[in-house]
């Protein structure tokens, strides 16, 4: 075991660019620790895809979040988490409770800026509103002050809350396949790049219909 995550670590940090994402992916699975940069993080596995939680107590902005998920290494092609099935819902909120005891998980929820109750992911992936209106906290999403327009996990439910504000940690998704694959384009992963991250005024220039 300690050879696997040695080797791991080694492959990640010294053959990147070159290391293939189905390679780190054959390692990683279920789990892994590597080490990218300095900087030492867990890595799981979930169908297809590797799964990162911010751990501690730290709270971030969701436009933090994105700009950590999306830069967490080159060539990954990360972004705040997305789920598609309860199974995979029910996978990210076991890692976010194992890894912090902040009771706010932040997720790739962005609501449309031309109709309230429609949402989208940020890695540009489909939605399911059907699977999504059956996880929302009672009483949510209630966009309050007309200010809340991305998506959280509070408390095991999802909310809708402000982009700006620290509020809890965050989901990273990267898929095990390169972008340039023909099942990774049709879900929208070449979109997924053109979000265009502004933090010093905590703003976002979205693709097509979407915006904060």
């Amino acid at each position: 075991m300690w050879i696997k995550l040695f080797f791991v670590s080694f492959l990640v940090v010294c053959l990147f660019p070159h290391t293939t994402l189905s390679q780190v992916c054959d390692f990683c699975n279920p789990s892994c620790s590597v080490t990218i940069g300095n900087s030492a993080i867990r890595l799981n596995y979930f169908d297809g895809f590797l799964y990162y939680v911010k751990s501690g107590n730290r709270k971030y902005m969701w436009t933090e979040a994105l700009s950590a998920c999306t830069n967490i290494w080159p060539g990954a092609n990360g972004n705040l988490a997305s789920f598609h099935s309860i199974e995979e819902y029910n996978f990210i909120v076991k890692l976010w409770r194992e890894a912090s005891s902040l009771d706010r998980c932040q997720v790739g929820g962005l609501r449309s800026a031309y109709n309230n109750t429609l949402w989208t992911w940020t890695d540009g992936t489909p939605l399911n509103m059907t699977l999504i209106n059956s996880l929302w906290k009672k009483r949510q999403p209630d966009n309050y002050n007309n200010n809340e327009s991305i998506m959280e996990i509070w408390v095991g439910l999802l909310n809708d809350a402000p982009a700006c504000n620290k509020r809890g940690t965050f989901v990273c998704k990267i898929p095990c396949a390169s972008c340039t694959s023909p099942e990774l384009q049709d879900l929208g992963c070449e979109r997924s790049k053109a979000y265009n991250t502004e933090m010093s005024s905590c703003k976002y220039s979205l693709v097509q219909n979407f915006k904060l």
